[in-house]
């Protein structure tokens, strides 16, 4: 849903940042927070109903997410959301334990982390450089760069259901023992599965699968 804030088009480019909290109230506080500054274009998103499966949004954009709401495995969740916006930094909110939490996070699964306490007087500041971040302009350009790398020069090669599988886990940042922990393979298998995959579409390291096709 969009919130009924729409950028100045006399303020230059909008940055588009999604709120991904699911709680109306807290929405709404970070709602009047953001609204200082006239070119964020804010949309609210219910991060449990985000949908890695669907098409990647492929929007440049931040996301804005709770630590408390990443769950048991923070890191996870967050590839999670990488591989749903691949052209996206995120930037963490949270108490005091969460920000302690974080930090180890900071600089690769997420651009900053913001304490509660100082959304009213930081949350702007991190989020306008967030949207400048060099890394997520680069990261824009090479994902779409490798899509065309796979339907130019590659096409789309027919992959196994097991292969499949692996791909798409690959895409959600998965390591080889966490791969072969969610199918119940053994972890030599995986690195099988991934070489002749590897071999398929004419690749060298596992960062190129994640703008891969994958055929069904």
């Amino acid at each position: 849903m969009f919130f009924d804030a729409r950028p100045n088009p006399d303020a230059g480019l909008p940055y588009l940042v999604y709120i991904l909290e699911n709680r109306f109230l807290a929405a709404e506080y970070l709602r009047s927070i953001l609204s200082q500054n006239a070119r964020l274009q804010l949309v609210l998103k219910d991060l449990s109903f985000i949908n890695v499966k669907q098409h990647a949004d492929r929007n440049q954009c931040v996301l804005l997410v709770d630590y408390l709401a990443l769950g048991k495995s923070p890191k996870r969740t967050l590839h999670m959301l990488k591989a749903a916006f691949p052209c996206s930094e995120c930037v963490l909110m949270g108490d005091g334990p969460s920000i302690q939490k974080a930090r180890p996070l900071i600089g690769h699964e997420c651009f900053d982390v913001v304490s509660y306490i100082d959304l009213p007087y930081k949350l702007v500041t991190v989020i306008e450089s967030a949207a400048n971040c060099p890394r997520l302009a680069s990261t824009s350009s090479s994902i779409f760069t490798d899509a065309d790398h796979f339907s130019e020069c590659h096409g789309a090669p027919h992959m196994t259901k097991r292969e499949r599988e692996i791909i798409e886990l690959v895409q959600h940042r998965l390591s080889n023992k966490e791969i072969a922990n969610r199918l119940n393979i053994a972890e030599v298998t995986v690195k099988f599965h991934l070489s002749n995959i590897f071999d398929k579409v004419k690749v060298a390291r596992r960062r190129e699968l994640f703008s891969m096709p994958i055929d069904e």
